[in-house]
């Protein structure tokens, strides 16, 4: 997931996550 940060992991980077938020 992420916010479109370096920390999405699972999901492509600007992928919307648990690590994001």
């Amino acid at each position: 997931g992420g916010t479109g940060m370096v920390w999405s992991r699972a999901r492509p980077v600007g992928s919307w996550g648990v690590e994001g938020l």
